[in-house]
Parts: C-alpha cells; sequence; structure tokens
C-alpha cells in the first residue's frame, strides 16, 4: 500500500492535537471528576483545536478505575461510554483515547494513561505502567516492512506472555489501520485491518495504530495498562511514530 504524503502528514498533525490536549487536561484532573466530566473538557479541547468530527462510535473514550478498563473487551458501546457516576479517585488509573477526524476525512487514533495522585500503596501500578510502555515501544521499534499483521500480534502476545500478563481487547488483537472517511463501508463491514493472529497481510506502506492492552492480577490486585500510537511503515527504513515526541507522565500528584 502507498500512501500520500499528505496522509501521512494529517495523521500525525491529528495525533499531535490529541496529545496536546491530553496534556492541557492533566493539568484540570481533580478528585470527583466523572468520566463525562472529562470526556466534556477534551471535546472542548479539541474543538479549540479545529476537531469537530470523530470516526468511532465513541469519540473520546473516558475510563477510570481497573473495573471500567476491563470494559473494553466488551462489544456493547454503551458499556464503553463515559459515565456520569463512575468517578475520579486517588490511586485510580484513567485511561483516554481519542478517535478524531480532519476536515477531509483522515482518521487517527491515541491513547495513553496514568495513575491519579498515587499513594505507596499504588506504586505497583505505575510500575506496571512503566513496563507496559517499554513493551509498547519496543514493539514498534521492532516492525519493519517484511513483518505480516500477524506477526505483529505474535510479538506482543509472546512477550506479554513472558509476564504472565492477558491481551485485554474486545477482537483480541493489538491494534489496525487507520483508514479514513466513515468507519464502516457501504456494506456495513469495519474497514479496518486488524493486526490479529490470521491476518497474513503484509504492514508494509500502511498506518497502524499499535495499541496492545493487557492486564495482570498481582498480590490479589488488578494491573491494567494501554497504550496506543499510529506508526507508519515505510517500504523500506525504520517506522515513523507519528506525533509522540516525548514519554507522557504516567502519574498525577
Amino acid at each position: 500500500m502507498n500512501l500520500r504524503i499528505e496522509s501521512i502528514q494529517a495523521v500525525e498533525t491529528l495525533q499531535e492535537k490529541c496529545i496536546s490536549s491530553y496534556n492541557e487536561l492533566l493539568d484540570t484532573l481533580k478528585d470527583g471528576m466523572s468520566e463525562a466530566d472529562i470526556k466534556l473538557i477534551l471535546i472542548s479541547l479539541m474543538k479549540k483545536k479545529g476537531i469537530h468530527s470523530y470516526w468511532y462510535d465513541i469519540g473520546i473514550m473516558v475510563l477510570i478505575n481497573e473495573n471500567r478498563f476491563r470494559d473494553m473487551q466488551k462489544k456493547d458501546y454503551v458499556l464503553k461510554c463515559p459515565s456520569e457516576t463512575v468517578v475520579l479517585k486517588k490511586g485510580n488509573p484513567i485511561f483516554i483515547d481519542f478517535h478524531p477526524m480532519d476536515e477531509n476525512g483522515i482518521w487517527s487514533d491515541f491513547s495513553s494513561m496514568c495513575i491519579f495522585k498515587p499513594s505507596d500503596d499504588d506504586k505497583d501500578k505505575v510500575s506496571f505502567l512503566e513496563l507496559i510502555y517499554s513493551i509498547h515501544m519496543e514493539g514498534i521499534r521492532s516492525l519493519n516492512s517484511t513483518m505480516t499483521f500477524a506477526d505483529v500480534f505474535r510479538w506482543y502476545q509472546t512477550k506479554y506472555k513472558e509476564y504472565n500478563m492477558e491481551i485485554e481487547d474486545a477482537r483480541h488483537t493489538v491494534g489496525h489501520t487507520v483508514d479514513s472517511g466513515k468507519k464502516n463501508d457501504k456494506y456495513g463491514n469495519d474497514k479496518r485491518l486488524f493486526l490479529d493472529s490470521i491476518n497474513r497481510e503484509s504492514i508494509s506502506g500502511y498506518i497502524l495504530a499499535i495499541e496492545p492492552g493487557v492486564y495482570k492480577f498481582s498480590n490479589k490486585k488488578m494491573l491494567v495498562g494501554r497504550f496506543e500510537d499510529c506508526v507508519y511503515i515505510p517500504q523500506s527504513g525504520v517506522p515513523v511514530i507519528l506525533g509522540r515526541k516525548n514519554k507522557l507522565p504516567l502519574y498525577i500528584n
């Protein structure tokens, strides 16, 4: 697949707007804010950056606490919508997933998460995010144009098994292609190609949304983690991460 440079640049611009809004949000988070409250703030921040449309069924997903994070594996979109009753408390993980679309219909897909005001008892949550982010980035650096979609899935699955972790995803994938326009084609089928265990197509030339989410039980405590970046896979050369320039905060005091 060959992409126009304008499309690659458009995805990068969208990713930068997501990251900027995410960073701005972190400065405003307070105890007692609901998932719905946080989504409204993010929608407003994105509007100021010229973003008015979203390609996914849930434009901006906000999930607070471990149990809500695991709702991502469910296919019922109502369950995954930001709740007005689930509120932010000290020690909670907060996961935010952006799905913006620009005026030309180009998509991007970005997510990040952190621990809100962790206590000493929450250090393992922060350490877990450190590990998941490290694996996320290691996997991206390992990508190359000779790999298939299934190869990418197997790389992450193998790595997670080393740590006794389970993939957390409704389709049991670690990502998908980035497209444009409506999510579904005229026949109602999802246009995305998924990074799953069966797709033998080459990833060469695609922009991939890499989003391996996982959970693990440790000392009777659930630990969760998920990060997402859009990555362009050139036919030759190294993969290009679009938008993310630096590691984002993994906890907020």
